[in-house]
Order: structure tokens, then sequence, then C-alpha cells
């Protein structure tokens, strides 16, 4: 089963609606890691710390900070439900800040990835080449918690502890 926390980035508009700014083509966050409270995860389980963007087509592109049940911690890039690229040289250290960017470029038709390590300065990034048929624009995106419980039927305890993140879109 799976479980998922999560805020939507809205603006109000002139009649007090929530609305999704037109015109987005990138999402930005920053996470700070400040403490490891201890693997809880379920065997064979996973935890997502998420950041997504949705294009007009709902086609979801993410870059996740991934926890796993046998203490593996990574960054990696998923489209459209499939991990694309796991990043090598950026690791998740607790006390570090990281600056996650996915960014939908329709003049070079890709989604570029970007992870910078805000206290060593190290940056990664992934292009996806995409085919001429994807709209490059977005039309919702979030940033939460996703659990993964492959054992049982509840989400269990988060694995860090993280400074609320800073959204930009």
């Amino acid at each position: 089963m799976h479980f998922w926390v999560a805020s939507f980035c809205y603006n109000l508009d002139d009649n007090r609606r929530l609305r999704f700014p037109r015109g987005v083509i990138a999402i930005s966050d920053i996470l700070t890691i400040f403490e490891d409270v201890g693997n809880q995860i379920p065997d064979k389980s996973w935890m997502l710390y998420l950041l997504e963007i949705f294009s007009t087509e709902d086609i979801p592109a993410e870059l996740n900070l991934i926890c796993q049940f046998d203490n593996q911690n990574y960054f990696e890039a998923i489209f459209s439900g499939v991990n694309r690229y796991r990043f090598k040289q950026v690791l998740p250290i607790i006390g570090h800040s990281y600056l996650r960017q996915i960014i939908m470029n329709s003049l070079k038709q890709y989604i570029i990835y970007i992870l910078e390590d805000r206290n060593t300065k190290q940056i990664e990034r992934f292009e996806l080449l995409l085919d001429s048929g994807f709209i490059f624009q977005a039309q919702r995106h979030f940033t939460g918690i996703e659990w993964w419980n492959r054992i049982n039927n509840f989400p269990y305890p988060i694995r860090l502890m993280l400074l609320a993140p800073h959204i930009h879109c």
C-alpha cells in the first residue's frame, strides 16, 4: 500500500478561487536534512521526499529523495512513473541543504533535472530528451512525502527530519 501527504502550489485569482499559475515551465525547492531519526522502513519498502510537476497532459516529472529499507538513500529523476537517472555525485547528507530543480525546455525538447548540494556547491544534472509530442507546460505541482509499505497497510515513521521546503514555481 502507499500513502501521501503533500502540499500543492496554487494562487488565488480575482474571484478568490485557487488556480495554478499559467505558463509555468519549472519548479524548484530547497530541502534541508537536519536529522536522521532511524530507519523504520519495512522490508522491501521505501519512502519518497517528493518534488513533482505535472504537464498539461498530466505526465509527472519528479526529482525525489528516496530512502529504502536497506539504508540506501539517494536522489532520483523520474519521468512518467519510470526511474530515469540516479544521482551519484550529490548524495543526501545530514546537515546539508539541496536545491532541486526541474525545468521544461521546449526549444531543446528536454526536461533538465538539477541537484545542488548548497553546502559543498557540488552540482549534478540530468537532461531527459523527449519526443516532440510532449507539451512543455505545467498544470500543477506538489511537494511532500510518499510511503510505499510492501508489508502492511499503514504508513511508518519518517526516516529524515527536514526543514519545510521553500518552493518556487
